[in-house]
């Protein structure tokens, strides 16, 4: 038996090649395969067209309320190829929301959670009992009965242990792409947990406030190890959950666990929190199990707006101390917002552009989206009392995001028109998502450069270096996959750069992972590490100069950093590097330049293959180097590329710009001829 999975979406967004389809449909098909030895095959298709030269037995549609249109449209190619013996079934939070919107091309609709449910379906279809009478049988469904009605089951229930599900299939996350014609597998993604405890008024899970579950701690570690044997070189995991920071007893332990099997030394993590309750202990929690970036839906800038799209509970006030909560502890942080909430004014609006920019070194990445009347939602409700929606409302591109661009977004706000605010959302905010698609696609590289040099140059340079098995104490930013390495060799001590040093250490030698740029020479911590008289060891980061340059004469600070620490990775070439720590006492005994690959690699080609060349303007095609080229494509103006000539080209850049770091061994001049 072959079951195949539709999954219809916007796929010409660059940010699903990363996302993907929900997780959820990896657990339905482990599920399945654990129950029937008779199935063969479960696969996911994201066109109908290729999904009907699989020829299923079984289809099973998921889709979100903008994609319904797309899923009907698959839905009668399917029936009209397939014919009528091979069943469809939909899913996923439109049908949930709207049951008694099923299209007649469908069998059934499946209402909430479906590994169960899909469970007793497949059964019913290997019993030759597909029909009315065995539907009524299966709480959560919606069908077409034998008088061509509409007909809905019992209530069906929620999986009340989510340790008793299988991990999900994670071979399922990987598809062809229809519109860039090649497959794609998704970064692998964790759920901990399902469910949230709130009730804001946009989100289509609000009916299902308060029924929230938890895998246990072991199996989420279970989880994460599964995940790193299955993709090796992976260096972040993004966390799906509706809200992982909720219960800070369980934090807590998850924390606690992941650091007791060192998985914050393998990969960061990525996460949802909720800044009315976010407090000083939660942001220390999250920073020990190496989470990178927090996502807040901080959704607006003003009071009023936010009481009307979340609770009393939130306020501005409380965003901002979440910011600077993260800030403290190195954390980044996302924030989402809305805006053409019906009673936003211009001046709520113009708040709410200001709170981003004012918070952009702390926030490097904001997303704004206008607004959608989701189904089963109070705004949904709202729009209905208010006429904007019938009963026979079927705009479903309405519900895109994108539909601001396109026109077809169903305008809710009371006080600006649709025209004023697709200019707000063209032209204002154009900036802010211009700056953050600069810093996730810099990030993204980033780690994947880091990972590479780790373990194919800067490891193997402490190796020849440094004994094995003598102790080293490391200093580091937050970028703990080279402990993972050393601690295979070396016994290893670590502290974050803003913690005290011990004021005694075993270790023989000192090392700095691309932490002397962030606290430079006239810092407390220097002064500490000064007065510990061990070698040094020192990563410092080169090829990211050129990035934080371009971003702070764009005014951007992607670094979540002060001023004064975005202008210290500006500080060291080799040559200034040597004559600072001659300064300071210490003589540069070993160096060794870690080169970007050739540029015609297949390393440089993996990186550089997701960004489409083509939505890059010419004018900034300055560097030689192919990789760079695509970071900064876009970025640059001419008036920039002025000052790289007058200023950068002539002060010693340009002769390293294809170095991605140094590793230097450093000794204190005392000891420089023992």
């Amino acid at each position: 038996m072959k079951i195949g999975l539709f999954a219809p979406g916007n796929y010409s967004d660059p940010t699903i090649k990363y996302s993907g389809p929900s997780l959820g449909l990896g657990y339905i098909a482990s599920s399945l395969k654990e129950k029937f030895s008779e199935i063969d095959e479960v696969f996911l298709e994201l066109d109908a067209e290729r999904l009907i030269e699989r020829k299923p037995d079984l289809v099973g549609i998921s889709a979100f309320t903008y994609a319904y249109g797309l899923a009907i449209k698959g839905s009668r190619q399917i029936r009209a190829k397939l014919g009528p013996d091979v069943p469809i079934i939909l899913g996923g939070p439109h049908v949930s929301s709207l049951p008694e919107n099923l299209d007649r091309s469908m069998d059934l609709g499946v209402i909430g959670e479906g590994e169960a449910i899909m469970e007793d379906l497949v059964k019913h279809y290997m019993h030759n009992q597909w029909r009315s009478s065995a539907f009524r049988e299966v709480p959560g469904l919606i069908f077409w009965n034998e008088q061509g009605e509409l007909e809905r089951s019992n209530c069906g229930q929620r999986v009340p242990d989510l340790d008793a599900l299988p991990l999900p299939d994670r071979d399922l996350m990987s598809a062809f792409w229809p519109e860039q014609k090649e497959t794609i597998t998704w970064m692998p993604s964790l759920s901990t947990s399902r469910g949230c405890p709130f009730t804001c008024g946009f989100c289509m899970y609000s009916k299902t406030a308060n029924l929230v579950r938890y895998h246990s701690v072991d199996r989420v570690i279970e989880d994460i190890e599964d995940i790193l044997r299955r993709f090796p070189n992976l260096t972040h995991i993004r966390i799906t959950d509706d809200l992982f920071v909720t219960k800070k007893s369980r934090l807590k332990e998850i924390a606690d666990q992941i650091r007791a099997a060192k998985l914050h030394t393998r990969v960061t993590f990525g996460c949802m929190a909720k800044s009315s309750f976010f407090d000083e202990e939660y942001a220390q929690i999250l920073k020990s199990m190496n989470i990178a970036v927090i996502s807040f839906g901080y959704e607006a800038g003003s009071d009023p707006v936010l009481h009307y799209l979340k609770d009393k509970k939130s306020s501005v006030a409380k965003n901002q101390k979440s910011l600077e909560l993260c800030r403290q502890v190195g954390i980044h942080v996302g924030g989402y917002f809305i805006i053409g909430a019906p009673p936003e004014t211009r001046a709520d609006l113009a708040k709410t552009y200001w709170f981003i920019e004012e918070n952009k070194p702390v926030m490097p990445v904001a997303g704004i989206f206008p607004l959608i009347a989701t189904p089963g939602t109070a705004v949904w409700a709202e729009s209905r009392a208010r006429g904007l929606i019938d009963p026979d409302y079927e705009r479903w591109d309405s519900f895109n995001y994108n539909s601001v661009e396109t026109g077809q977004y169903l305008h809710l706000n009371q006080h600006y028109s649709f025209e004023e605010l697709s200019h707000f959302h063209r032209e204002t905010f154009a900036g802010v998502k211009r700056r953050s698609s600069f810093h996730l696609m810099l990030q993204s590289l980033f780690r994947c450069m880091l990972m590479h040099y780790y373990t194919t140059e800067i490891y193997p340079t402490l190796q020849a270096w440094v004994a094995k098995n003598s102790q080293i104490l490391e200093i580091h930013r937050g970028d703990m996959a080279l402990q993972h390495l050393l601690e295979q060799d070396y016994a290893l001590e670590s502290v974050f750069w803003n913690q005290s040093l011990p004021a005694q250490t075993e270790a023989q030698t000192l090392l700095l992972t691309h932490t002397l740029e962030k606290i430079g020479f006239q810092s407390p911590l220097w002064r500490q590490i000064k007065a510990l008289n061990k070698p040094l060891l020192l990563v410092v980061e080169n090829m990211s100069t050129w990035a934080h340059l371009v971003s702070l004469l764009n005014g951007w600070d992607v670094t979540g950093n002060s001023l004064e620490q975005t202008l210290s990775y500006f500080r060291y070439s080799l040559k200034s590097l040597k004559a600072a720590l001659a300064h300071e006492g210490y003589e540069v005994i070993s160096v060794q330049k870690h080169r970007l690959p050739p540029a015609e690699s297949d390393f440089v080609r993996s990186l550089t293959q997701p960004f489409d060349q083509a939505q890059f303007p010419p004018e900034s095609d300055f560097f030689s180097y192919p990789m760079l080229m695509h970071i900064f494509k876009g970025f640059a103006n001419p008036q920039l590329l002025t000052f790289f000539q007058e200023h950068v080209v002539n002060s010693g850049f340009e002769e390293e710009a294809d170095i991605f770091s140094y590793t230097v061994m450093a000794v204190p001049i005392t000891q420089a001829n023992l």
